[in-house]
């Protein structure tokens, strides 16, 4: 008898991720890397903000469209979310970083010079041009705009006219940014400034990073629902016959269409002691079908008698002999029985429209 292997021992079971010590570590090789510090040396290395919204290979495919470039880019996905584009000219190179920041899919990119550099956290850096507003006219100085951009990150470069105080600084795009700081002057008092960044897309305005919404913040304190003092819902057609309103004959008021179409359904009862959805009764059934005398009616009163079709406003002129293949109208018993205004309610009706059927024979 054959021996069934296991998936894990056919090599099909879900190979589960190392973490930890248990990650196996390589020693690498002490070499000279010059020449491919050289040959990278026209590249540009990039990250995603938000690697739920965006991809790399959609952005390689995209975001050199946008740019003014005279030679040629290739592009590459390096993986962990970063990528990086290999330009054949320098100009080209240093044009694209001077249009930062970019952004893709409504989330921001993050771009740099590739460096010879080992670090987790690289490329990190974006420059925005970030205006001062609430900085006092008196202190658009050049002390101030370098005492504020050195608390914020690096200074690229600044721009101070006679409407707004901007500054180019270079933040970084994995910590949360700053959107508000507070000026401490010498004499005790203080002022808010509001940090307004051009070209900044979607962020957490809880947290103040450019990696999710807010809400979709891990740090954002979840509301609980209280449901203990919340009343169980109630079905209406649950109520019992005290709850209903009672009509002032002590008849009790259906609440429910459903109800009373049951009841008149099933019970089998007569029609005219059902009640509708007021409790009033539906009185006596009115029957709408004509009935229709047979056209092999051979008396003579059929064949000879004129027939009179008068009009609503009173007009007589039309008369016609009846032949004997027209149908004669009659009304049925139930029509009989009904009061004089529902009667001549109904034959008015049917005047009309026969009338209305005459004069187009006698024009045509």
């Amino acid at each position: 008898m054959t021996k069934h292997l296991s998936a894990a021992e056919k090599g099909k079971g879900i190979a589960e991720a190392p973490t930890g010590e248990e990650r196996k570590r390589i020693r690498a090789p002490d070499f000279d890397t010059s020449e491919l510090v050289q040959a990278n040396f026209l590249t540009l290395i990039g990250r995603l903000t938000n690697t739920q919204e965006q991809r790399v290979l959609s952005l390689i495919a995209s975001l050199p469209s946008k740019w003014p470039t005279k030679g040629n880019v290739v592009g590459a996905d390096l993986g962990q979310a970063c990528f990086q584009f290999r330009f054949d000219r320098e100009d080209d190179l240093k044009t694209v970083l001077a249009k930062r920041p970019y952004h893709f899919n409504k989330w921001m990119v993050i771009l740099e010079r590739w460096e010879p550099i080992i670090s987790n956290t690289f490329p990190a850096q974006i420059p925005f041009w970030i205006r001062l507003k609430g900085l006092l006219l008196h202190y658009w100085h050049e002390k101030m705009i370098y005492k504020i951009s050195h608390e914020l990150g690096h200074l690229e470069d600044y721009d101070i006219s006679a409407t707004s105080a901007r500054i180019r600084i270079l933040i970084d795009g994995l910590s949360p940014i700053t959107k508000e700081t507070i000026i401490d002057f010498a004499t005790g008092e203080e002022a808010l400034i509001e940090l307004e960044y051009e070209g900044l897309e979607n962020f957490c305005s809880h947290c103040l990073r450019l990696s999710h919404l807010n809400s979709e913040c891990p740090t954002r304190p979840r509301r609980t629902r209280d449901t203990s003092l919340t009343a169980p819902p109630v079905d209406v057609r649950e109520r019992t016959e005290l709850q209903r309103p009672l009509r002032p004959n002590g008849q009790v008021r259906s609440s429910h269409r459903s109800e009373n179409r049951h009841i008149s359904q099933h019970n089998g009862e007569p029609y005219a002691q059902r009640l509708d959805r007021h409790g009033n009764p539906f009185g006596e059934r009115i029957s709408s079908t004509l009935v229709r005398a047979s056209s092999q009616d051979t008396r003579p009163e059929a064949r000879r008698e004129p027939l009179i079709v008068q009009s609503p406003l009173g007009d007589e002129k039309f008369r016609r002999l009846r032949s004997p293949r027209t149908p004669r109208l009659e009304l049925s018993s139930s029509h009989a029985d009904l009061p004089s205004w529902r009667w001549r309610r109904r034959l008015s009706s049917l005047l009309v429209t026969r009338s209305s059927y005459l004069y187009f024979i006698l024009i045509s």
